[in-house]
């Protein structure tokens, strides 16, 4: 009886549907987003001359998942942020109403050498280069939808040596920003973790390679008039290129607020430059990948996401910094800065792939020490930190390193209140509980006793 029983469930589970039987599916797909040349550049202050041409493509990459009824997707540009506000909440629906995802998300690897982009209220005020982009992202969304198949899951971490702090605290306190070190001296804070998540397609051919680092996308510097993905373009083409397959390979920029790459803003050999720390990245992700082992999941281990908000106070009384300002062509600046502090509902995105492999996103140029923070207090055992995601709102410095000062800590770059980067840390631990379902929506019951 025992065996009939037996024979019966396993030929009944033969026929149930992939889906339901392997619990999570994948889908990719990735689309080239290069604009026009002649537009303004993002990322330097001194670069005055628009564009003058292509050193790299720069793609959106696409990946969505799927468990049971429950799906997400997120994409991430190579941009030096993510689109506006007005256009990324008219992206995320029109994506969700053709494809039918519950969540979307979006991040930027931060590179230096991409175009400006343009804050519109309205979609039809967009130029027409982002209402390209957002036409192609839809359709990217849609290609990677209809690409899903089941797909095993696995992880696994190691480190590259190719970044430094770059606010060096002198012997006297004062605080001196190190813009590059080719002598790669120790000067502050570091964390050179490369996590890699593998997918695989349940023949074990890997479908999409995740590589999470943190690192400024600065080598190319100011005098760089050409569009390029920097070191995260170089790291994605030689993975893919050097792993069975050709599976997809996305870079997520991590907590890089305060890191740069040892040959930042370079002038002797920038092309020469991206090609060696890619390279490096891609060997370190492609030898963390090959002992990666793969396995499904049950339908049980769902999906899960949360988008927390916080409104957030502003660093500056500007109204006393104008008054202090001789100068009156900054006073636009500083009035700017301060129409910026009335608009900082920070969004802080918390997403659970399986139940041991999540993502936080935070939503603007975190230090690194917040990475490193919010990894030592999650429950998740394998965690992504994602910076630049669903927006930018400045640097977020640690309390200790807004005391000390240097950009990024104590100036017009930085448009929240100390603190704030904290405040963030502590409640992407606890969204991840609440996913999780370790923290009651109410009260224990005494007489129930309590569980632990």
């Amino acid at each position: 009886m025992r065996i009939g029983k037996l024979f019966l469930f396993l030929t009944s589970a033969l026929i149930l549907p992939a889906q339901l039987l392997w619990g999570l599916e994948a889908g990719v797909a990735r689309i080239d987003i290069t604009p026009v040349t002649g537009l303004a550049m993002a990322g330097f202050a001194a670069r005055k001359s628009p564009s003058a041409g292509v050193l790299d493509p720069l793609y959106a990459r696409v990946l969505v998942l799927r468990s049971g009824s429950r799906s997400f997707g997120l994409v991430v540009y190579d941009l030096i942020g993510t689109l506006d506000k007005n256009t990324s909440c008219w992206l995320k629906k029109e994506i969700s109403s053709r494809t039918g995802l519950g969540e979307v998300i979006f991040i930027a690897t931060h590179t230096h050498s991409g175009p400006q982009i343009k804050d519109e209220e309205k979609i039809e005020d967009l130029p027409d280069w982002e209402r390209a982009i957002c036409n192609k992202t839809i359709d990217a969304f849609q290609e990677a939808y209809r690409a899903l198949k089941p797909v095993r899951i696995g992880t696994g971490w190691g480190a590259a040596d190719l970044t430094y702090n770059r606010i060096k605290v002198q012997a006297d306190r004062r605080v001196e920003m190190i813009w590059e070190n080719h002598q790669k001296t120790p000067l502050g804070p570091v964390d050179q973790t490369v996590g890699v998540i593998r997918i695989d397609d349940l023949e074990g051919n890997p479908v999409a390679i995740l590589v999470n680092y943190a690192c400024h996308p600065v080598i190319l510097g100011s005098d760089n008039l050409l569009y390029s993905a920097d070191f995260p373009g170089v790291l994605c083409r030689e993975l893919q290129k050097n792993v069975k397959g050709n599976p997809l390979c996305i870079f997520i920029n991590g907590a890089c607020g305060d890191m740069n790459p040892y040959y930042a803003d370079e002038n002797e050999k920038p092309k020469e430059r991206i090609e060696e720390v890619g390279r490096e990245l891609a060997q370190e992700a492609a030898r963390i990948t090959e002992k990666i082992t793969t396995r499904p999941y049950a339908e049980d281990s769902t999906i899960l996401w949360q988008i927390k908000y916080y409104n957030a106070a502003g660093r500056w009384d500007t109204e006393k910094w104008k008054a202090l300002e001789p100068n009156e062509k900054t006073w636009k600046m500083i009035e700017n800065m301060g129409e910026k502090e009335k608009d900082l509902n920070l969004p802080l995105s918390l997403v659970l792939i399986t139940p041991e492999i999540g993502l936080v996103g935070l939503p603007g140029e975190f230090f690194c020490g917040f990475q490193e923070e919010i990894r030592a207090r999650s429950p998740v055992d394998f965690l992504f930190i994602a910076g630049y995601t669903n927006g930018g709102f400045g640097y977020f410095p640690t309390i200790d390193a807004a005391v000390k000062g240097g950009y990024g800590a104590n100036d017009e770059a930085t448009y929240t209140r100390p603190g704030t980067g904290e405040y963030l840390a502590v409640e992407a631990a606890v969204g991840l509980y609440e996913l999780l379902g370790k923290l009651r929506p109410i009260p224990a019951k005494p007489e129930k006793g309590y569980q632990y």
